[in-house]
């Protein structure tokens, strides 16, 4: 995640009471598919948001019933 998003993402999921873990997709060759896509949310696996992360719709989703 980039430097930019990941206060807001952080933030987000504290109040959301969501774990939040951070990888490196240049680290792990597995996740390489998203390097050009950073900052890259997943939510449950499942692509959220790229290239951005807009606070209204990642704050809904975090609170959306599984």
């Amino acid at each position: 995640m980039c430097a930019e998003a990941q206060p807001l993402v952080t933030r987000l999921a504290a109040e959301a009471g969501a774990t939040l873990t951070v990888l490196d997709v240049d680290a792990d060759p597995a996740l390489q598919q998203w390097s050009d896509h950073v900052p890259v949310v997943l939510l449950d696996g499942a692509l959220h948001s790229r290239w951005w992360v807009e606070e209204k719709a990642l704050r809904a989703a975090l609170r959306a019933p599984v």
